[in-house]
């Protein structure tokens, strides 16, 4: 079988959207473990390319020697190290799957110029990507270059998500259903996405609030957090009411369409169970001390939820009249 097809293009960028959500889980875990200086320099760590696992195998100067902006380090903790070393070998293997799909997209090169153009241009992106990467360690953390990377995690899922529309489009039969209100449902999940981008934003805000209050000077336990948290945090609290009363109306249209159309429903499913998701896990935050486990949890159910709200947008798109 031909490496380099369109065949094997359409099941492949599926592992790879679904590997590029696991990294943003990752990720999601080594910040909120505090796991994102456990490897002080960068491509190597601890200038090793294996980490050490025991403090005894670094030189005894190692906290001024890996010094960060002229900051000493922490004291060693492997566990640190090698989530964030972990980390980092998901994603070379992210980028690596990248490129193989930047390689595979050759197939359509003649066919459909837009979606190897795209897969091209999402391999430069990957590679922004680990640059942002090594700049978050340089600057020791610094927050707003942390959400940078983020918002750069989420425009790489969309690069895909809009490759797979592409596909999508090329395939399909387009059909138009008498009976659906195409221009009502298009806007409903264009502001479903654009409600959900600026809680996404508020999202970041609060978390750089978060970190402010966990470096303080005079630590402060973690049931305290919430409490010193300042009017980003109510907002983005209360915001999601709105985010809620939205899909449900989205989703019940979507769902009691004259057609039943399995693709769109499943997406909706997806929606709603990822804003359910991501509700739970905010409640989780704010009534239950932030515990660290919700953290990645909460982001990457909102990452997912946006995915699925263009999902169903692109949907919608396929079923309307020409």
């Amino acid at each position: 079988m031909n490496f380099v097809s369109e065949k094997n293009f359409k099941r492949f960028i599926n592992i790879v959207l679904v590997t590029v959500y696991a990294l943003i889980l990752i990720g999601g875990i080594v910040r909120s473990t505090g796991s994102g200086l456990g490897c002080p320099d960068w491509p190597t760590c601890f200038g090793k390319i294996v980490p050490p696992t025991h403090v005894s195998e670094l030189p005894l100067d190692y906290k001024t020697k890996f010094a960060i902006s002229g900051k000493e380090i922490a004291d060693f903790n492997a566990v640190k190290t090698w989530t964030e070393y972990l980390n980092r070998l998901f994603g070379m293997l992210t980028g690596f799957f990248i490129l193989i799909l930047a390689i595979m997209s050759f197939a359509y090169r003649k066919s459909d110029k837009r979606i190897f153009r795209l897969s091209i241009f999402n391999l430069f992106a990957v590679i922004f990507q680990g640059w942002l990467g090594a700049v978050v360690v340089s600057t020791h953390l610094k927050p707003v270059i942390i959400t940078a990377h983020m918002v750069m995690a989420i425009f790489i899922v969309f690069i895909l998500l809009q490759t797979k529309k592409y596909i999508n489009e090329k395939e399909a039969i387009k059909d138009f259903i008498p009976g659906l209100d195409h221009a009502v449902l298009k806007k409903y999940a264009l502001a479903a996405m654009g409600l959900t981008l600026i809680q996404v934003v508020l999202g970041t805000q609060v978390r750089e609030a978060v970190d402010h209050v966990a470096k303080a000077a005079m630590p402060i336990a973690r049931e305290f957090w919430v409490s010193k948290l300042g009017l980003e945090f109510l907002v983005h609290r209360s915001y999601s009411i709105v985010l809620v009363v939205v899909h449900i109306i989205f989703t019940m249209k979507l769902l009691k369409l004259p057609v039943k159309i399995p693709k769109l429903n499943f997406h909706a499913y997806g929606m709603l169970g990822s804003l359910a998701i991501s509700i739970l896990s905010g409640i989780s935050l704010s009534y239950f001390d932030f515990p660290a486990s919700m953290q990645p949890l909460h982001l990457l159910a909102a990452v997912m939820l946006m995915g699925f709200q263009y999902t169903c947008f692109c949907d919608v798109n396929l079923h309307k009249e020409s």
